[in-house]
C-alpha cells in the first residue's frame, strides 16, 4: 500500500468518527431536552445504532455484490449516501425523453 493510499485512508477514517462523535455525542441530550424522552427511550434510540452496525455491513455486501460487476461506477460509492444518490439519479437518466 502506497504512502497516499495511507493518508487518504487515514483522512476518511478521521472524517468517519469525527462526524459520528460530534452528533452521537448531543444524541441523549437533544431526545432529552427537545423530545422529553425517558431515559429508557434514549437507550432504545441508543441501541438502534449498534444494531445498524452489525446489519449494515450484511446489506452493504448484497447490494456490492448485486451492483459491482454490473456497473463500473462502484469504487466511488464510499458511503451509502453516495450510493443513494447514484440509485435514484439512474432512473432519470434511463427514462425516455417526451
Amino acid at each position: 500500500m502506497t504512502l497516499s493510499m495511507k493518508a487518504r485512508l487515514s483522512a476518511m477514517m478521521f472524517l468517519e468518527y469525527f462526524i459520528w462523535g460530534g452528533w452521537y455525542v448531543t444524541f441523549g441530550t437533544w431526545l432529552s431536552a427537545s423530545l422529553h424522552l425517558t431515559g429508557q427511550r434514549i437507550g432504545v434510540a441508543a441501541g438502534t445504532t449498534a444494531v445498524g452496525a452489525i446489519v449494515a455491513p450484511f446489506l452493504v455486501g448484497l447490494i456490492a455484490d448485486k451492483f459491482s460487476a454490473r456497473s463500473g461506477y462502484w469504487p466511488r460509492c464510499i458511503s451509502p449516501e453516495h450510493f443513494c444518490c447514484l440509485r435514484l439519479r439512474a432512473p432519470v437518466a434511463s427514462a425516455p425523453s417526451m
